[in-house]
């Protein structure tokens, strides 16, 4: 969903995917971009995780009841397969640099960075030297050439690994949210996305991992966003998408691929989820 005033500027570049063996990380693609005041956009749901840094100028990201807002310097996150509305201040154009990618690990390394659903957008010190960075990047993949998408995917990892190590020294000060909860919670993320094919209930991830259901929700939500149910329905529905548009197997076959074993159900929740049904999702694509 688009208001009437587009994109003023748009520079975008894309890297061809199409045969990209399955892999942790790989670059999608890429863009600098100033838009008009009062500009929305609705991601239904993101295909791709993307990060973004705001060089000037000031917007917003709502993900169901939260906003977060965006300004100079800051870094935003979004995340392959949730649904995100995106909406810049009414008085003031915004520029930004982006960069999308896919691949197993790129929701596990945002989260360790510090950067989930419930938390989208980082501010503060430490992010002025992301700029040259992300400046660099659109210049690699805008430049083309052989060897763009290793270059482009060298940049991106640099850019993660400076969120990690930064979100790691905020964590280790004094007064930070407990390192043990939030791995807790990484762990909790991990052992459910490695069963996404398998029955899981939250009786047994909390035996699993020795606490109650109650404490297992709550510290699950607030870094996430979501509970864990709804945490693995969105991974098993992302899996079900890549099956659907990578693979040439029924649909039925994709639902079974991902714990559902009645095709009718799987095509009601992939509906709820997509807003399309897996029919129609695979031909859109």
């Amino acid at each position: 969903m688009r208001n009437a005033r587009l994109l003023l500027l748009n520079r975008e570049w894309i890297l061809p995917t199409r045969h990209v063996p399955a892999r942790d990380l790989y670059v999608v693609a890429g863009g600098r971009h100033c838009v008009s005041p009062d500009y929305r956009i609705a991601h239904r749901p993101s295909p791709t995780c993307a990060l973004a840094y705001v060089l000037s100028g000031k917007g917003a990201l709502r993900r169901g009841r939260r906003e977060h807002t965006a300004g100079p310097g800051t870094v935003l996150a979004l995340f392959e397969g949730q649904n995100a509305y995106f909406c810049t201040d009414p008085r003031d154009l915004l520029r930004f640099l982006w960069v999308s990618f896919r691949g197993r690990a790129a929701a596990a390394l945002l989260q360790r960075a510090g950067l989930t659903p419930a938390h989208p957008v980082l501010g503060g010190e430490g992010l002025a030297e992301l700029r040259s960075h992300f400046t660099e990047l659109h210049l690699l993949g805008s430049g083309g050439g052989p060897g763009v998408s290793c270059a482009t995917l060298g940049k991106l990892w640099m850019i993660i690994s400076i969120l990690i190590d930064r979100h790691a020294a905020r964590r280790a000060q004094p007064g930070a949210d407990s390192p043990r909860e939030f791995d807790l919670v990484a762990r909790v993320a991990r052992y459910l996305t490695d069963r996404l094919g398998e029955s899981v209930t939250l009786e047994q991830v909390s035996r699993e991992f020795h606490i109650s259901r109650y404490a297992l929700v709550r510290l699950f939500r607030r870094e996430m966003g979501q509970s864990p149910i709804d945490y693995l329905i969105d991974e098993r529905i992302r899996l079900a998408q890549r099956l659907l548009t990578e693979q040439d197997i029924g649909i039925a076959e994709a639902g079974r691929r991902v714990s559902y074993d009645d095709p009718a159900y799987f095509s009601r929740l992939f509906k709820r989820r997509c807003a399309l049904s897996p029919q129609q999702f695979r031909q859109r694509r």
